[in-house]
């Protein structure tokens, strides 16, 4: 479009009374309409006697191209009123930012301590999430995430998730405020069934202190002085007990919910356990090795005595009585049975005695004679 007929859109404009003849100051807040797209300006009308100007790139979408078309209304900021020229300059980016500006102020005058506010998750780091209210970012610590424990920020909220929170509290610094938020504060505590004596419980070690460790178990998190950890003396138990190590433990004791346990006496509940599951006879049954009759019986290819019928003992007179028949089946069981063979060979011939040669007589070394007898 040429400037003539740029031109007479104005006239146009001004005939029709959209034209105020108002003039404009910095800062100001304008109502303008797209007239033309022209290389790297976007032209507008905002009802003055001469037309404005907003840069292409405070118009582009996320592809790059403008979102803007002609005859669209939108709001600027006036960054050069220009009373003496012929064209003014507006600005979309300068406006939003003007608004992102008043939104942490609003938002920030409703951040105080206690406050439950609604936010969405923007970020993570190795030590929580972050949440944005609005313009004002706020962190949630990996304790402050849910009741159980936490070991990434990203098993408990998603990225662009909406959360409620409360505010624990807010610090002026030299980088801003920093806005600590709490997650858990709003949940309903997890029930989790508290350790029982002599349950043997897998633990994970959280840190090591000057007494001992501290470590996290499915039944709630506690302490395991340096005489439970079963380390002989001088051993440094940071590097025998480093943090992320797993080891069974047993509770001691359970003063309020500060739980005490103890590495060195697993051994003994687990003796007490298997003694208490074998003198109740709920251990596996052990093999017999079995007696002399049943080993005989087997030897011989007899059937074993549980399958053999019981037979009533008659005693009649002349015969042996029960125990004498008993008696002689068991010398008859182990007595080797003789089987003559069906054709026996004859017998071999004598061999001749070999009689053996007489051992040589070792001479005697040189010089000495052997006398003769």
């Amino acid at each position: 479009m040429s400037d003539e007929s740029f031109a007479s859109l104005m006239n146009q404009a001004a005939r029709s009374g959209t034209a105020t003849g108002r003039r404009l100051h910095p800062g100001d807040v304008v109502r303008v309409k797209v007239i033309q797209i022209a290389g790297d300006s976007v032209f507008v009308d905002a009802g003055t006697p001469g037309d404005g100007r907003i840069a292409r790139s405070d118009v582009l979408d996320e592809s790059g191209e403008p979102f803007v078309k002609p005859g669209m209304l939108l709001e600027a900021t006036v960054v050069d009123p220009r009373p003496d020229g012929p064209r003014f300059s507006v600005s979309r980016r300068a406006f939003l930012e003007e608004q992102r500006r008043a939104a942490q102020a609003e938002a920030a005058a409703r951040i105080v301590s206690g406050a439950e506010l609604e936010g969405t998750v923007s970020g993570f780091n190795r030590h929580g999430a972050v949440v944005d209210l609005d313009g004002v970012e706020g962190f949630v610590h990996l304790s402050e995430l849910a009741w159980r424990r936490v070991e990434r920020a990203e098993d408990a909220v998603q990225l662009g998730e909406r959360v409620r929170v409360r505010v624990l509290s807010v610090e002026e610094s030299e980088r801003g405020s920093r806005v600590r938020l709490s997650l858990r504060a709003l949940q309903a505590p997890e029930p989790a069934a508290a350790p029982v004596p002599e349950e043997v419980l897998r633990a994970k070690v959280v840190a090591s202190v000057g007494g001992g460790v501290t470590v996290t178990t499915p039944k709630g998190d506690g302490f395991v002085r340096l005489a439970e950890l079963g380390l002989p003396p001088g051993a440094d138990h940071r590097r025998a007990f480093p943090a992320g190590k797993e080891f069974d433990v047993v509770l001691v004791t359970n003063a309020g919910g500060r739980l005490r346990f103890s590495a060195t006496q697993v051994a003994r509940v687990e003796e007490r356990k298997n003694f208490r599951d074998y003198s109740t006879g709920s251990s596996a049954p052990q093999t017999s090795f079995g007696h002399l009759g049943d080993l005989l019986r087997e030897r011989l290819g007899l059937p074993p005595a549980e399958a053999e019928a019981p037979v009533s003992p008659v005693t009649t007179p002349g015969a042996p009585g029960p125990t004498a028949t008993t008696h002689a089946a068991a010398t008859a069981a182990t007595t080797p049975v003789r089987t003559a063979p069906a054709d026996p060979a004859p017998p071999a011939a004598p061999k001749p005695a070999v009689r053996a040669p007489a051992p040589a007589r070792a001479e005697p070394p040189p010089g000495i004679v052997r006398r003769r007898r």
